[in-house]
């Protein structure tokens, strides 16, 4: 509880911070960066990201529904975009292009334009239960990517492959096939996503 009390916290500091810095004049700007890195070299990152933040964070600066979750995590696989499993993912995905801010299991804010009520959490829980089989079934996908040879050792490979004539059984051939023998493509129909 008293850590998520200091998180909400952190997080109003911080867009309220974001607004203080948004509402300052360019030159005040540039000044407080030369005061703060008088050689001219130090880091801004910080600075950038409280103004990326604020428009993250209220894209609509007249609505009063905090925007937090409002995109969704996918990724991609030679074409096929699949949901990576969340909360925030299970709402986009039931309740499309509704903007809402969500406190343990209630809607503490909720717009939708289309005019739809919220999804309930037994809906959620149903989605995300869809996400991960989803997410599971490409599993062998993320594995192999991670371990598949480095891309300059692929090449490196593929170019003594090529300059011995070998390319149907050679060493690049080898370490792709075992990679793929070592984390097959799941048996059955791909998930409907």
């Amino acid at each position: 509880m008293y850590v998520y009390i200091l998180i909400r916290l952190s997080i109003c500091f911080y867009h309220t911070l974001s607004l203080v810095w948004l509402s300052l004049p360019s030159k005040t700007k540039e000044n407080f960066q030369k005061k703060l890195f008088p050689s001219g070299t130090g880091n801004f990152w910080f600075l950038d990201l409280l103004e990326v933040s604020y428009f993250y964070f209220n894209y609509n600066i007249n609505n009063p529904v905090y925007h937090l979750f409002d995109y969704m995590a996918y990724r991609k696989f030679k074409g096929i975009e699949y949901p990576v499993p969340g909360v925030d993912t299970a709402i986009n995905t039931l309740r499309p292009g509704a903007r809402w801010d969500l406190s343990n299991t209630t809607f503490v804010g909720w717009e939708d334009d289309e005019g739809r009520e919220p999804p309930t959490w037994e809906e959620i829980q149903a989605e995300i239960v869809r996400e991960v089989d989803i997410y599971n079934y490409y599993l062998y996908e993320r594995t192999r990517e991670k371990e598949y040879p480095h891309i300059k050792d692929q090449l490196d490979m593929l170019y003594h492959d090529l300059k011995s004539g070998n390319l149907n059984n050679g060493t690049w051939i080898a370490a792709i096939d075992a990679v793929k023998d070592n984390n097959p493509k799941p048996e059955g129909p791909e998930p409907v996503l």
